[in-house]
């Protein structure tokens, strides 16, 4: 065996430490803007709180993908806007707001949220 192909076999080598966030269904589902499948999942005891391994929630996916009723639908069932690796600024939570509000969300979808920043 050549001397460059021993050195290189034998020597450390590093790797970046790759991360995958882990997807549940109710993330992929938010994610795709799925209400309906989202809702079922909700009602059916998944977790609107729980995150990623890179600290996602969906509700967070849904709303930086801009699927405000699905992110309404998120908060109506508990979702926290606390619950984040860059917590939710008052701006945030009034584009929120206004965004739900331009998009015609119903009130009633809303009524249970509690929008204070934590």
């Amino acid at each position: 065996m050549p001397l460059e192909m021993e050195m290189l076999i034998l020597s450390p080598i590093s790797f970046p430490q790759i991360v995958i966030p882990i997807a549940t269904p109710l993330f992929v589902a938010s994610e795709n803007n799925n209400q309906e499948c989202v809702e079922i999942l909700l009602q059916n005891g998944a977790n609107p709180n729980q995150s990623r391994n890179d600290g996602l929630t969906p509700f967070l996916i849904a709303y930086e993908e801009m699927h405000l009723f699905t992110a309404a639908l998120l908060l109506s069932h508990g979702a926290d806007l606390s619950q984040s690796p860059y917590s939710p600024s008052p701006l945030m939570i009034a584009c929120f707001k206004k965004d739900c509000f331009e998009e015609e969300i119903p009130l009633s979808l809303l009524s249970n949220v509690n929008f204070q920043d934590s």
